[in-house]
């Protein structure tokens, strides 16, 4: 038999169970009360808007973020991504493609024109024809450019034809005859290259003596483009590639940084950050791995198979592979172990002094406002070392840049020190926006005007 409750008749009284309720409402009326009055401290305390970070973050994506990166294929094979812009699709739709077209054609016409340069003089077959650039300023300023530049820097705009010895193997798969490179370095003197200022006349006084205009190509469109766009009320973030770039950002928004990369890292490249400095201005990268030529060893190859064959049970071969790792390290070397082949790796742009790879850095990056000017001192700091570095420094001591070492060392100048931001002070800083957006301090921490009020 189940246990039963005694109930008592006063419990069942009308006027015990309204007693009840009343005490159910009364509770009700006290904490709806609480909560209508700590609401109405909120939304009338001095200096304060519990709206007003929400408003700022909303305003800051919709004066200046595109919802996704745009992008545009210019020069055939480049992506041009636009990050952020204040303007909306009439601009990006209709305006900017078309100038993105012309661009392209300024460009391309500067390149097939500065191919006469190199064109041998049919009457002095020892010397280049002289080239009349009226018409084409472009490349004139240019060359007085890079002659001015090419005697205060690592940069030579004479070593085009050393170039082009690499270029010429890039097409056929296989490394130039390396003697006959060298004996091109000689003449890889801007000396060779005589201008007349009054004529705007150029003569490459030497048939060895080359210039590589094709070098210039990203930054010259990016220049050309940059005259465009317009100048009011009209701000921008522009890569090109993964070399090149440009921004016109006001100051709030100069938290923008570029990344300082190792091109070698398949996954974790960033090795920093360098911020973007207001207002405007280009960003250029010359690294490894612009281009690479991968050549096979075939007597290495056949040698390497031989001395496996020898070796009896898998510790022995491990052991082998290890030393020959050590012995012909990646990335110069690549091993395949599927059919025990061999192949080295020579990666451009090479170094016009010994018309080779370069061994002591891998990335270099400047900030200019000239990215033509940004590309030949990227490059003059990508074959540099510590020395010429410190010699750079003295001779272009406003310059902002970075160098991704061999080692994996970052050097940027003791003077724009602050501007280099570590992968640990990138994170701290995203944490500390993401904490600002949701209305908190950057540590975390509630504001003290908030305080009692969550």
């Amino acid at each position: 038999m189940s246990p039963r409750r005694k109930v008592r008749t006063s419990e069942l009284s009308p006027s015990s169970r309204e007693k009840n309720q009343w005490v159910y409402v009364f509770l009700f009326i006290l904490v709806g009360g609480f909560f209508l009055f700590y609401m109405f401290r909120w939304q009338q305390a001095d200096d304060y808007d519990r709206f007003e970070r929400a408003r700022e973050y909303a305003e800051y994506h919709k004066e200046f973020f595109v919802e996704r990166p745009l992008t545009f294929n210019v020069l055939g094979d480049m992506t041009l991504m636009i990050r952020s812009t204040n303007l909306g699709s009439e601009f990006w739709g209709k305006e900017f493609p078309s100038m993105l077209a012309q661009t392209e054609l300024e460009v391309n016409e500067i390149l097939k024109y500065s191919a006469y340069l190199n064109d041998r003089d049919p009457e002095d077959r020892f010397k280049k024809k002289e080239v009349y650039l009226s018409s084409h300023p472009d490349i004139y300023d240019i060359l007085e450019k890079g002659k001015k530049i090419s005697e205060k820097s690592l940069f030579n705009i004479a070593s085009g034809e050393i170039f082009d010895f690499w270029h010429i193997a890039l097409r056929r798969k296989r490394v130039p005859d390396l003697k006959n490179l060298k004996e091109f370095i000689p003449f890889a003197d801007p000396k060779r290259i005589e201008l007349s200022e009054d004529e705007k006349k150029v003569r490459i006084n030497s048939v060895n003596t080359g210039v590589d205009f094709s070098f210039f190509r990203e930054a010259l469109f990016l220049k050309k483009l940059e005259k465009k766009l317009p100048t009011e009320n009209f701000h921008y973030l522009i890569f090109l590639g993964d070399r090149h770039g440009m921004w016109f950002l006001p100051e709030k928004f100069v938290r923008w940084t570029v990344t300082v990369d190792n091109p070698y890292e398949l996954k974790n490249k960033a090795r920093g950050a360098l911020r973007l400095m207001p207002e405007r201005g280009f960003f250029v990268v010359t690294r490894a791995l612009e281009d690479r030529v991968s050549v096979e060893l075939p007597e290495l190859t056949e040698k390497i198979r031989a001395d496996i064959e020898k070796l009896e049970g898998s510790e022995a071969r491990r052991e082998y592979l290890i030393k020959m790792r050590e012995e012909y390290p990646p990335p110069r070397y690549v091993f395949n172990p599927a059919d025990m082949t061999m192949n080295k790796n020579y990666d451009l742009p090479v170094d016009w002094r010994t018309g080779m790879p370069v061994e002591n850095n891998v990335f270099a990056m400047v900030i200019d406002d000239d990215p033509v000017r940004g590309r030949m001192l990227s490059y003059s700091l990508y074959i540099s070392n510590e020395e010429e570095r410190n010699e750079f420094i003295e001779q272009w001591g406003d310059i902002i840049f970075a160098v991704v070492q061999s080692d994996d060392t970052v050097f940027v100048p003791e003077k724009f020190r602050d501007l280099y931001l570590t992968n640990e002070e990138i994170e701290k800083l995203r944490i500390e926006h993401e904490n600002r957006r949701r209305g908190l301090n950057p540590d975390g921490s509630v504001p003290e005007d908030r305080k009692g009020l969550l």
